[in-house]
C-alpha cells in the first residue's frame, strides 16, 4: 500500500509542477527582462508597417452634411432687365463658386420684345426720313417752321440737337428781293 501512496503522491507532484510551470513558468519577471535586454540589443518591432508604392492622384473624402445654405447678409444681388427676356444659356451650376465679373447666364429678348424693338427702329427711321423730307420742303419754301419742328419732335430730335446736323433746326428764310 505504501507503493500505491507514493505513486499517487508522485502523480500529484507532477500535476502540481505542470500547473505551476504553465501558469508562472512561461512568464518573465521585470528582473528577467532587464537582464535579457542587457544581453540582447535587438528588439522586436512595436507596430507593423505596410509599405506601398507612391502614386500621384487626388484624395477624395466625402462628408454628408445636412442643412440649409444661406448667402451672407448683403451678398444677394438681384438683376433685372427693362424688357421681357428669356434665359438662353446658364454658365454656372448649383453650389459653384463664382467671382466678380464671371458670366453667370446669357439672356435673349423675348420674341415680343424683339418685334417691339424692330418696330421702334422702323418708326424712328420713318420719322427721320420725314424730317429730312420736311427740311427739304422748308429749303424750297414749301413748308413752315412749325411743320419742320413737328417733324423734328416726331423724330426725337430737339430744336438744338445736332443729331441730324444743323438741319434739325429750321433756318430762317432770307427775305426775297422780289417787290410784289
Amino acid at each position: 500500500m505504501k507503493q500505491k501512496t507514493w505513486v499517487i503522491l508522485a502523480i500529484g507532484v507532477l500535476l502540481a509542477g505542470g500547473y505551476w510551470w504553465f501558469s508562472f513558468g512561461g512568464q518573465k519577471t521585470a528582473d528577467d527582462e532587464s537582464a535579457a535586454g542587457a544581453e540582447k540589443t535587438v528588439q522586436a518591432p512595436v507596430a507593423t508597417v505596410k509599405v506601398a508604392p507612391i502614386k500621384k492622384g487626388t484624395l477624395v473624402e466625402e462628408i454628408a452634411i445636412y442643412g440649409t445654405v444661406v448667402p451672407a447678409a448683403g451678398a444677394v444681388q438681384i438683376f433685372s432687365v427693362p424688357y421681357e427676356s428669356r434665359i438662353h444659356h446658364i454658365f454656372v451650376t448649383e453650389a459653384q463658386r463664382v467671382s466678380e465679373g464671371d458670366t453667370l447666364l446669357e439672356i435673349d429678348p423675348s420674341p415680343d420684345t424683339t418685334l417691339q424693338t424692330q418696330q421702334a427702329r422702323n418708326d424712328y427711321e420713318s420719322a427721320k426720313k420725314a424730317l429730312e423730307y420736311m427740311q427739304q420742303r422748308f429749303d424750297l419754301k414749301l413748308a413752315t417752321n412749325d411743320q419742320v419742328l413737328s417733324a423734328a419732335n416726331k423724330a426725337g430730335v430737339g430744336t438744338g440737337s445736332s443729331q441730324i446736323g444743323e438741319r434739325a433746326t429750321p433756318r430762317k428764310r432770307k427775305p426775297s428781293n422780289d417787290s410784289r
